[in-house]
C-alpha cells in the first residue's frame, strides 16, 4: 500500500476517488478512504497492486490511457448498507479476502442463475426438458432448424443449449404466441430492412465453415436421440444416487447414437464458437455448443451427487432460499453488507464460507471429469480409427467458482449508457453491430465493463485518429 500511496498519480486518483465518495456519504472520513481504496485496489482480473499501473499507448495510437482500475472488495457497495463509520471499520479491521469472497458470492447467489437445487429438484427439472422435447413437432423442427418450436421456460440449470441444436442460421426476428415461437428470416438479419425470405434462403452464420454444414445437419437427428437418452439416465441415477451408472448410461447412450469422430467433430464446433457471442450479439448460440453442454450437464449432476456444492449450500441457506416455480431459485439479498446486523447474517457467512470449500473440491472434481471424458473419447477414437487425433480436439469444462472478478459484472445497457455517457439505443446499435461487446443470457442483452471501456476508449482513439488525418488533409 506504501509503494502505491507514494505515486504522485495513483494518489491523486485515490484522494479524488475517495471525496467523490465522501461528498455521496456525508461523515466519510476521506483520509480512511483514501488508505480503504489503497488496500482494495486492483486489476480487472482482481489482482491487488503491488504497484500503481502506469498509462500506456494503445496499438496503433499515440494517445495515452490508464488501463481499468477497479476496487474489490467494493467500500462504495458497503457505503450503501452502512453508516460510514461501521463500513470504514469493517475494511479496516476485516480481512479484505474473505470480505470480497462473501461479497462475491452474495452477488451470485441472489442473482438467480446459481442452480440452487437439491438432487431431487435437479431430477424433476430435466424431466420437465424431456417432457417438452416430446412436443408434437417438437423434434422435427430441431432438426430442421437446431432451433425449438414450442417455449421451453429455461431455468438456471437448463440453458438456451440444451434446447438448440446447432442452428446455422440467425432469424431476423423471434415472435412467441400460445407457447409456440414464430422465426422470421431475411436476406441481412443484421439489417432492419432486409427483405424477408424463407428458411432455405437465409445467410449462414457469419464464422461457419460451408463444409460443415451438410455434415452438421445430417447429425442432428442422431444427437436429439443420442442428449434424450443420456438426459434420461442422468434423471434417473441422479434419484438412484448411483455416480458411476449416471456416466455409463450417458456414454453408453452418447457412443451408441455418434462415433467419436463425430462427437469431436461436435466439439472442434464448440471450441470453435467460444467468444463468437461477443462479436454478434444478436445470436441465440451459447459460448459452448450442445455436446460440450450436455457433458457439463452431466458433470453437474455427478458433482452434486459427489461434492453436493449446490444442494448443501441449498440446504444451508434453508428458508433464504426464494424460487419462482424453481426456474430460478435464489436468495432475495441485494448485497452482503446488507444482512449485516440482522438475524440472518450468521446463516449466510456459514453458507457462504461452506460454498468456499466444497468449489475447492469442486475444482478438483472437474479436472478428474474432463480427463474422464476425453480419456472415453480417446479410447473409441482408436477402436474406430477416427480421423482426428486426442488432442487435436478435446472437451473442455470450464468450470470457474462463483467468485467473480470485479470486471465480470454483467451490466444492462442503461446501466453502460449511464457509466459512459452514451445513449442507450447507441449501446444497443453498437452491440448488434460488433462493435462493442456483449454477451445474450436468454432474451437480455449483457455487458461486462471492462470490455466496454476497452472498446469505447478504442474508438474513442480513432476518431482522433480520423480528425488529426482529416486537418492534416
Amino acid at each position: 500500500m506504501a509503494d502505491i500511496l507514494d505515486d504522485p498519480q495513483a494518489s491523486r486518483a485515490l484522494e479524488y476517488e475517495a471525496s467523490r465518495l465522501a461528498h455521496a456519504y456525508p461523515g466519510a472520513d476521506e483520509e480512511r478512504l483514501v488508505s480503504v481504496l489503497a488496500r482494495t485496489a486492483c486489476d480487472i482480473h482482481g489482482r491487488p497492486f503491488a504497484k500503481w499501473p502506469k498509462a500506456k499507448k494503445a496499438t496503433g495510437s499515440k494517445v495515452l490511457t490508464m488501463p481499468p482500475i477497479w476496487f474489490f472488495p467494493t467500500i462504495s457497495e458497503a457505503l450503501r448498507y452502512l453508516s460510514p463509520e461501521e463500513a470504514l471499520a469493517l475494511f479496516e479491521q476485516d480481512d479484505l479476502e474473505r470480505l470480497g469472497m462473501r461479497q462475491a458470492y452474495t452477488s451470485y447467489l441472489s442473482s438467480g442463475d446459481a442452480p440452487l437445487y437439491t438432487i431431487k429438484q435437479c431430477a424433476t427439472e430435466i424431466d420437465r426438458l424431456l417432457k417438452h422435447q416430446q412436443r408434437e413437432g417438437e423434434r422435427e423442427h430441431l432438426v430442421r432448424t437446431g432451433y425449438p418450436k414450442t417455449v421451453f421456460e429455461r431455468s438456471a440449470l437448463l440453458g438456451s443449449q440444451m434446447v438448440e441444436l446447432y442452428p446455422i442460421k440467425l432469424p431476423a426476428w423471434v415472435t412467441e404466441e400460445d407457447g409456440e415461437y414464430s422465426y422470421n428470416w431475411s436476406l441481412d438479419p443484421w439489417l432492419e430492412d432486409s427483405p424477408l425470405c424463407s428458411y432455405e434462403d437465409a445467410p449462414l452464420y457469419p464464422g461457419l465453415d460451408p463444409r460443415n454444414i451438410e455434415k452438421l445437419e445430417s447429425m442432428r437427428d442422431n444427437l436429439f436421440e443420442a442428449r434424450a437418452q443420456a438426459l434420461t439416465a442422468i434423471a434417473r441415477w441422479l434419484r438412484g444416487s448411483d455416480p458411476k451408472a449416471m456416466w455409463r448410461g450417458v456414454s453408453d447412450a452418447l457412443l451408441e447414437a455418434l462415433s467419436a469422430d463425430n462427437m469431436y467433430f461436435f466439439l472442434g464446433i464448440d471450441s470453435s464458437r467460444s467468444g463468437f457471442e461477443l462479436s454478434q450479439p444478436r445470436s441465440s448460440l451459447s459460448a459452448n455448443g450442445a455436446l460440450s453442454a450436455l457433458l457439463s450437464l452431466a458433470g453437474h449432476a455427478e458433482k452434486e451427487l459427489v461434492v453436493r456444492t449446490m444442494a448443501k449450500t441449498a440446504e444451508a441457506l434453508g428458508g433464504l432460499v426464494r424460487a419462482k416455480k424453481l426456474k430460478h431459485p435464489k436468495v432475495p439479498i441485494q448485497s452482503y453488507y446488507a444482512v449485516l446486523g440482522t438475524s440472518e447474517q450468521e446463516r449466510f457467512e456459514s453458507a457462504c464460507d461452506m460454498l468456499a470449500k466444497l468449489e475447492e473440491k469442486e475444482q478438483q472434481f472437474w479436472l478428474k471429469f474432463e480427463q474422464r471424458v476425453n480419456r472415453v473419447l480417446a479410447v473409441q477414437s482408436e477402436k474406430e480409427g477416427a480421423a482426428l487425433k486426442r488432442g487435436e480436439v478435446e472437451y473442455v469444462a470450464k468450470f470457474s467458482s462463483a467468485i467473480q472478478a470485479p470486471d465480470q459484472e454483467y451490466l444492462t445497457a442503461e446501466e453502460v449508457a449511464h457509466r459512459s455517457g452514451v445513449h442507450t439505443k447507441t449501446i444497443y446499435l453498437m452491440a448488434r453491430k460488433g462493435a462493442l461487446p456483449s454477451r445474450r443470457i436468454g432474451n437480455a442483452v449483457r455487458f461486462i465493463w471492462s470490455e466496454v471501456d476497452e472498446a469505447l476508449r478504442a474508438e474513442a482513439e480513432r476518431n482522433v485518429d480520423a480528425r488529426r488525418n482529416d486537418r492534416r488533409q
